[in-house]
């Protein structure tokens, strides 16, 4: 089988881990692999980390993608539109050259729209396509609240499934899959849930990790882990922190958004550093650096604000990593939380809520009943389990 993936960005975890196992499965299974992506997305530090899967897989390149500032419905539509005709003329350009038995698109959602306008962009190539955060099932499902978009969203996704060479949808979102088979008829028959997975590896013991950090070991570790945003509520967190026993440290590790910069150089938070209340790595973290600072960690903060109502894959690699989270009590993330006994939720724009969930975090009244749930949850959620499953979509074994 000649698969092509198509991933035009390097960051999060869209190369380092989906792309990665995705195409080590392939090559388990004798497939023929190549490549669409962008130059970018090669110059960025996950992208080293695939190293070892290249080996005999051909790279094609798009152009860069465009991106705009503005942030409206309609700009990030119209954005979509124009990637969606690169994508098409790029990959016209590397089909007269090539063939391909299928497309496989690991995060759809950069594009997603516009191909539910617009059809393929992959010609008569059928294709699959790995859809993280659709939004229009939220309110009917008690995730988060309505958007104007729903219904317009609902119908786009329609489309989506009516496309005559989509061979399937898969999501991450159990939810939005119970949804699809109570509103879409036969057409949910294209939509598969494939269950979403964290790895964590290494072999230093804690003690090691955190006197490599500088962080004592009579300290409970909170940690706030990749890209850091605002949307992470990493102020709110904060904010509550000085009303916290002083054993909690807040561990912030991962590259910060230059929105963040001046609330790390602050006063407040330079005063926090200097009594040992956060530690401050804000840098890429490989898989030595990821491992380290998990290690090093007895719990994950996943308190996310501004309307943020998806998955994570910062839970995930909680939950290999044996780490109880304090999450949002909102969403996606907060509904898995509490179905599978993974940590304590809380209201993220609430400082007694925040306080009282980090009391109760230290105090491990819930997390001492979590430990067989959260296994059960990581046997289920691992790479072997996800890859399984799109490797079914693409050979249609499914």
């Amino acid at each position: 089988m000649k698969v092509m993936l198509v991933e035009p960005y390097g960051s999060g975890h869209h190369m380092a881990l989906y792309v990665r196992h995705v195409i080590k499965k392939l090559k388990a299974e004798a497939c023929d692999v190549s490549l669409l992506t962008t130059r970018s997305a090669v110059a960025h530090s996950s992208f080293q980390l695939l190293k070892t899967e290249l080996e005999n897989v051909e790279l094609h390149f798009l152009p860069e993608l465009p991106v705009n500032s503005d942030s409206s419905s309609i700009s990030l539509l119209l954005q979509q539109l124009k990637f969606w005709s690169i994508v098409r003329r790029t990959f016209a350009q590397i089909i007269k050259r090539n063939t391909y038995d299928i497309v496989y698109v690991p995060t759809v959602d950069w594009v997603a729209k516009a191909i539910e306008m617009l059809g393929s962009p992959f010609g008569t190539v059928p294709f699959v396509v790995l859809y993280m955060a659709p939004k229009h099932h939220r309110k009917a499902m008690g995730l988060g609240p309505a958007s104007r978009q729903d219904l317009l969203y609902d119908r786009m996704f329609r489309r989506l499934l009516c496309i005559s060479t989509l061979r399937k949808v898969l999501v991450i979102d159990e939810v939005f899959f119970e949804f699809c088979k109570l509103n879409y008829g036969s057409l949910a028959e294209k939509v598969q849930y494939v269950p979403d997975f964290g790895e964590i590896r290494g072999q230093a013991s804690r003690e090691q990790c955190r006197a490599s950090l500088g962080i004592p070991n009579e300290a409970q570790v909170l940690l706030v882990y990749g890209s850091l945003t605002q949307r992470k509520g990493i102020v709110q967190l904060l904010e509550v922190l000085p009303r916290v026993p002083h054993e909690l440290v807040v561990l912030l590790a991962g590259k910060a958004n230059p929105d963040m910069q001046a609330l790390f150089e602050s006063t407040t938070v330079q005063q926090l550093r200097a009594n040992g209340r956060i530690i401050l790595r804000l840098s890429f973290h490989d898989d030595a650096d990821e491992y380290r600072v998990f290690k090093a960690s007895n719990f994950v903060w996943l308190g996310y604000v501004s309307d943020f109502y998806g998955s994570s894959g910062v839970l995930h690699q909680a939950v290999d990593a044996g780490l109880p989270v304090v999450a949002m009590e909102q969403g996606l993330i907060g509904g898995v939380v509490r179905k599978h006994k993974l940590g304590v939720t809380v209201d993220p724009n609430s400082s007694e809520s925040v306080l009282n969930g980090l009391t109760e975090a230290l105090q491990r009244t819930r997390f001492s009943l979590t430990v067989e749930l959260q296994q059960q949850f990581a046997a289920s959620h691992n790479p072997l389990r996800h890859t399984e499953v799109v490797y079914a979509a693409l050979s249609g074994s499914h």
